[in-house]
Parts: structure tokens; C-alpha cells; sequence
């Protein structure tokens, strides 16, 4: 009993030596752990500060980038740049109208503010005719111009996405549209807002507000996705008097009936026999309004005459 006595007292001991050194080298670790955390804490939050420096970096980079090619456009034509800008501005309202996430509205608007760049990579001869004026070849050269455009923009790696929706803005809702024909719900969310805000953008230069609405009524459901159309009306709304001015001289093409005297004539008005009847520029009178009205009214019963007239449609 003595023996095992001893033997136990001797076997406690000697455990109670072993808890104390593993206590201490877990001490002696616990102190290195602590250590090594704040130093990867530490190395943690440098390296989290260099990536929030690098993306402002690649942030700034980007809107310099924008800038640049906001500048191209603007370098080959102001008229190019000056309806891209307002195509910005009606797009990113639809898309804010349309509660989109802030990410997906900043794609939107920075492909509106582009939608047009691989124009200027077009004749002036393609620039400065409307696409319902251009031969079959013509039109082919100017339907290159929304797959130059993605080229352009992918040339930066984070505008990609951009470029996607750059290149589908002359989708039509129906599959008539170019470069691919995409139809419906395949052409980009994005491509559609902007299709819809560039034919607004175009005919409002020449109309009053209302009739472009009326006009533009029959091309939804077939090139544009009808389902746009209240928050295209709700976007212009907003924006109205930024895009607008009552004291704005527009183009108004008007019928032969409705011309007066005191109109002045907006482009040259040319006869069936190719002969100029009126110059641009000259202030219609009694008399020239009556010879148009003998010269057109049997031949050209759709044809209008364009005028200069101020903006209506501002209340």
C-alpha cells in the first residue's frame, strides 16, 4: 500500500509538472497568436486601404476615360455630341423612373452618353444624311456604326458591358433591327431605353413635343418595347425644361394648308421638275403661299413644307 502510495503522489507530481509546462507553451502560443493576428490585422488593413486607393484610381481612370470619349465625339461633330448628351439625360431618368439599381443606371447613362461614338468613324456624307435618305450601300456603311461603337468602348476592359448595349440600340422590338436582328426580350433592357430616348431625342428637334409623342406611338410594339412608352412621357416631363425652351426655333414640317404668311421657310422647297421653288430662309407672303399652294396641292398632297416656328407643348 506504501509502494502504491508513493507511486501515486510521484504520478501527481509529475502531471501536475506536465499541466504547468503546457500552460505555460499555451501561454507562450496564445502570446505569438495574439501577435501574428495584429499583424495580419494590421497588413489586413493596408492592404484594404491600397484597394480602396485603387479603386478610386480605377474610378477616376474611368471617368477620365468617359470624358476622353465624350471629347471624340464631341471633336467630329458638336451636333453628334450635344444629341448624345441629351440621350444621356432622357435614358438615365427612364432607367431612375424605372427604380433600377444605381449600378445598372450608371451602365444605362454612360452607354446613352455613347450610344453614337462609332459614328465618328462614318463619311461626312454618312454623318450628315438621315438614314432614310442613304442608298442600300450607304445604309450598310451607317449600320456598321453601333458595332464600331462596342469596338470603341472595348478597348477599356471595365466598359465592356457598355458595349454590349451600345451595340443593340437599333434592335428593333420586332426583329427588324441591325446588327442582329435580336427581337423582344434577347435585345439588352438596356438597348431598348436607349433606342427609345435616341428617336425621341431626333424628331423632337423638329416638333413640338406632343406631336413627337403622337408620332412615335405607332413604332411601339413593333420596333420599341411598348411598355416604355408612359415612362418615356414621365422622363420628358422631368426634364422638360432642361431639354427645352419655350423660346426654342424649331423645324416644323406642316401641310400646305396650314402655311401663312409670315413662315419662314426652314429648307429649300424643291418641285417635281427638280427646279428650286423657294429658298431656305425667305419669309413666306400672300403670294408665295398661293404658289404653293397651286404648285403642290394636286401633286404632292403629302408632302409638308418646313418652317421655322418657336417650341410649343411647355406648360
Amino acid at each position: 500500500e506504501a509502494v502504491n502510495k508513493y507511486r501515486l503522489i510521484k504520478e501527481n507530481i509529475y502531471l501536475n509538472e506536465l499541466i504547468k509546462k503546457q500552460k505555460e507553451q499555451l501561454d507562450a502560443w496564445s502570446k505569438e497568436l495574439e501577435y501574428y493576428v495584429q499583424i495580419h490585422t494590421i497588413d489586413l488593413t493596408k492592404k484594404d486601404k491600397e484597394i480602396k486607393a485603387l479603386k478610386e484610381r480605377l474610378k477616376r481612370k474611368e471617368s477620365e476615360t468617359k470624358g476622353l470619349l465624350k471629347e471624340v465625339i464631341a471633336l467630329r461633330d458638336k451636333g453628334l455630341s450635344a444629341h448624345s448628351q441629351r440621350v444621356g439625360l432622357i435614358v438615365t431618368e427612364m432607367a431612375k423612373k424605372l427604380s433600377l439599381p444605381p449600378e445598372e443606371v450608371e451602365l444605362i447613362s454612360m452607354a446613352g452618353n455613347l450610344h453614337d461614338i462609332g459614328k465618328v468613324a462614318l463619311s461626312d456624307l454618312l454623318l450628315f444624311k438621315e438614314p432614310i435618305e442613304l442608298t442600300k450601300d450607304e445604309f450598310r456603311q451607317y449600320a456598321a456604326h453601333s458595332v464600331i461603337g462596342q469596338g470603341f468602348v472595348n478597348i477599356v476592359g471595365d466598359l465592356k458591358e457598355v458595349g454590349i448595349l451600345i451595340r443593340h440600340h437599333h434592335e428593333n422590338f420586332d426583329g427588324s433591327g441591325f446588327p442582329d436582328r435580336l427581337r423582344g426580350e434577347k435585345i439588352p433592357f438596356g438597348s431598348k431605353l436607349i433606342a427609345i430616348a435616341d428617336r425621341f431625342e431626333r424628331l423632337s428637334k423638329f416638333r413640338d413635343i406632343d406631336d413627337t409623342f403622337k408620332m412615335m406611338c405607332p413604332s411601339f410594339g413593333k420596333e420599341f418595347d411598348s411598355e416604355f412608352f408612359i415612362t418615356l412621357e414621365s422622363a420628358v416631363q422631368e426634364l422638360k425644361n432642361i431639354l427645352f425652351s419655350s423660346d426654342d426655333i424649331i423645324e416644323a414640317e406642316l401641310s400646305i394648308k396650314d402655311l401663312e404668311p409670315g413662315f419662314v421657310v426652314a429648307r429649300d422647297i424643291i418641285g417635281m421638275s427638280g427646279l428650286m421653288i423657294v429658298k431656305k430662309d425667305t419669309v413666306l407672303t400672300d403670294k408665295t403661299v398661293e404658289l404653293l399652294k397651286n404648285t403642290f396641292n394636286s401633286i404632292h398632297n403629302k408632302k409638308g413644307i418646313f418652317v421655322y416656328k418657336k417650341r410649343k407643348g411647355l406648360s
